[in-house]
């Protein structure tokens, strides 16, 4: 929620009186805001494409540990240690699988972030088959959200490759109308996404035009 919402929350949370219900000695009420207003903090520094702080990571480690591995992750690709990064992602992917109950949405999230940091290190073949099981997951899921930002990242691997026309596809068929038109966060951000996807599948399918032209024009001098 926009961060007005919040405010009498985030009041509460600093003051005096809230210290008693949100402190160390907390009770259930005053433990399940810490761990939303967690998750809020997390997805906010997503949204803003910053790294997690410190703090943040422990706070979430405490309450959910194998959520916290995928922060984790995140804010070790964002600070460069792409090894670092992976190596955690594969740990939260095994204990995924070895999940009796499935937590389908971050498994989706997992692969996801392992293909992006693969087209980061300038290995975008390797990123294709994270993004084909993520689209796979999020189809049995039924998420318009896990869906689209599927396709999108999927665009993105087709782009890094140079296949501009399948990465065009690969996003035709999201319902913009539908879907992207609310204003909450989330939806804001896969609109910014998709529409800087767009205008470089443009740039790119415009510079493989002039290329293919220039490479005709020098056959046909040469013949």
């Amino acid at each position: 929620p926009p961060r007005s919402t919040l405010f009498p929350y985030t009041t509460l949370f600093r003051s005096k009186h809230g210290a008693r219900v949100f402190g160390p000695q907390t009770n259930p009420v005053g433990e399940a805001f810490n761990k939303e207003h967690a998750l809020f903090r997390a997805v906010h520094a997503y949204l803003a494409g910053e790294p997690l702080e410190d703090d943040l990571l422990a706070i979430l480690a405490a309450f959910d540990p194998v959520e916290s591995l995928y922060w984790l992750g995140y804010t070790k690709m964002l600070q460069c240690d792409f090894d670092g990064a992976l190596a955690t992602l594969r740990e939260l992917s095994r204990t995924l699988d070895a999940a009796k109950i499935p937590v389908v949405d971050l498994k989706i999230r997992c692969l996801l972030l392992q293909g992006e940091i693969y087209c980061l290190i300038g290995a975008p073949m390797t990123a294709m088959p994270f993004q084909y099981d993520a689209l796979e997951l999020a189809t049995g899921l039924n998420s318009d959200y896990f869906m689209i930002l599927a396709k999108i990242n999927l665009a993105c691997v087709q782009h890094a490759l140079g296949l501009y026309n399948e990465a065009a596809r690969s996003i035709l068929p999201i319902p913009v109308s539908h879907f992207l038109c609310s204003g909450t966060g989330s939806t804001c951000y896969l609109r910014a996404r998709l529409n800087i996807l767009n205008a470089k599948l443009f740039l790119g399918m415009e510079a493989h035009d002039r290329s293919e032209e220039r490479r005709v024009g020098k056959e046909c001098r040469s013949r």
